[in-house]
């Protein structure tokens, strides 16, 4: 099946597109005079965008502050995306980073999410992931805590802070 399907990948997903055509039925097919036909058709978009969260001053940074930067995704006219870095605020446990995504357009609905911390060396450390692909609910990942807390990476500045900066990739995927 794999192979079909990697041979005739143009047939099945044209432009990277998945359609699906059901046919819906009402009652059971033995009772004929309640039975009927209707069909639906539906499309999945998938849009995957990767980006640099950078923050300046990291060791500076308030709880609650926020550093917030948009995304223009080139697909999306006059859509962005917006990304929130900010400290939360805990009074009996470790102060967390968070990341908190909006889209601007409410059908954007972020399913799967990647976060990955950027070492001095420029090598990435995964941080934090979310993945509600499979869920029933269609709920949008609004926000993620890194695995870091703050004073973790405050602790390893020249690892993780390199000229007081962080860098947080971030990777999504949202579905339409």
């Amino acid at each position: 099946m794999d192979e079909i399907f990697l041979r005739r990948k143009a047939d099945y997903l044209p432009h990277d597109i998945l359609s699906v055509r059901c046919k819906i039925w009402k009652g059971e097919k033995k009772v004929v005079r309640n039975t009927g036909q209707s069909s639906a058709r539906t499309r999945i978009r998938v849009e995957k965008i990767s980006f640099l969260h950078e923050v300046q001053n990291f060791s500076k940074l308030e709880t609650k502050q926020k550093k917030t930067v948009e995304i223009r995704p080139h697909s999306k006219g006059e859509h962005f995306i917006s990304s929130s870095l900010h400290i939360t605020d805990c009074s009996r446990c470790e102060e967390k980073i968070a990341i908190e995504i909006v889209p601007s357009d409410a059908d954007q609905i972020l399913r799967k999410c990647d976060l990955y911390l950027l070492d001095a060396s420029g090598n990435l450390k995964e941080c934090g992931k979310a993945d509600t692909r499979y869920d029933i609910e269609l709920k949008s990942i609004t926000t993620l805590h890194l695995s870091f807390t703050r004073e973790a990476v405050l602790s390893r500045k020249s690892e993780y802070l390199p000229d007081g900066q962080i860098f947080v990739t971030v990777q999504m995927h949202f579905f339409a």
